[in-house]
């Protein structure tokens, strides 16, 4: 029995033997695939938080594309509505243009009318001027007459009565 004892001995210490192999063996294994695992989960870790920085730089991009898109489109808002102010007024203004020139051209004839009627007056004063002229001559002339005849009546009738 010693020699059964022998080699369950023997088998029991190869079976340990095996066994403390085979633990080390999934040591090593399990150690290799733990570092493996640790280096992927921080190259991942590293990849992720550079992810994260594009994606911070990503949203402070968008949110300042968001703000001037805003602002632009209030500064459109205030163009578009400057924009119509100022068609209102182009609006009112080229009425008023028209009405004016309107005015102009009622005025210009008005004034066209009031010339001819002006010439013609100043046309017929001067005649009644000339008239006049030729009757103050005529009447100059008559007077004359008259006075000469005054003369030569008195002569007349200091000669007569003398």
């Amino acid at each position: 029995m010693a020699y059964v004892q022998k080699n369950v001995n023997g088998f029991l210490l190869a079976l340990i033997v095996i066994l403390i192999l085979c633990f080390a063996g999934f040591t090593f294994y399990f150690r290799q695939r733990f570092d493996t695992f640790s280096s992927e989960y921080y190259e991942k870790k590293a990849e992720l938080a550079q992810i994260q920085s594009q994606l911070n730089e990503e949203r402070t991009r968008l949110q300042q594309t968001t703000e001037e898109l805003t602002t632009k489109e209030e500064r459109e808002a205030q163009l578009a509505g400057e924009f119509k102010e100022v068609k209102g007024e182009k609006e009112e203004l080229s009425v008023s243009l028209e009405t004016a020139r309107n005015d102009l051209r009622i005025t210009k004839s008005d004034l066209s009318r009031k010339t001819t009627e002006l010439q013609q007056a100043v046309g017929q004063l001067q005649a009644a001027v000339s008239d006049l002229d030729q009757c103050r001559r005529d009447y100059d002339e008559e007077r004359e007459g008259r006075l000469d005849c005054q003369e030569d009546l008195s002569s007349c009738r200091a000669s007569s009565g003398g």
